[in-house]
């Protein structure tokens, strides 16, 4: 995983694949991954979900919004509140990873840095 240095700006992603939990479970992803923009001092600029997914493939609707939105915009990081939120799939971590970093993008995971 990536190190975070000087950074300005970011996007959130998050994502439930249980339709029951969806809203509280979302709410407290991105309170997390916001907690943590504002203790570093870094820019949300924008937050997509996905709700009633499964962590199966990056092709979901939420995730390549994010990368449409990340070749447009250029933020410096996607922070998610733990990677199991973005994938369960090495290989589609590592496709994942490969596009954002052509956009100057890197994946931040709160959960798995502190």
């Amino acid at each position: 995983m990536n190190k975070i240095k000087k950074t300005k700006n970011a996007v959130i992603y998050t994502r439930t694949s249980n339709l029951d939990r969806g809203g509280d479970y979302l709410a407290n992803q991105k309170l997390v991954c916001q907690g943590y923009c504002r203790q570093k001092g870094i820019k949300v600029d924008k937050i997509f979900s996905d709700i009633g997914t499964p962590a199966l493939n990056w092709k979901t609707r939420g995730l390549s919004n994010v990368v449409k939105y990340c070749k447009k915009n250029k933020p410096d990081i996607l922070i998610v509140a733990d990677m199991e939120r973005l994938s369960r799939s090495v290989d589609d971590y590592k496709y994942l990873e490969g596009k954002l970093s052509k956009a100057g993008t890197v994946i931040y995971s709160v959960r798995e840095t502190k």
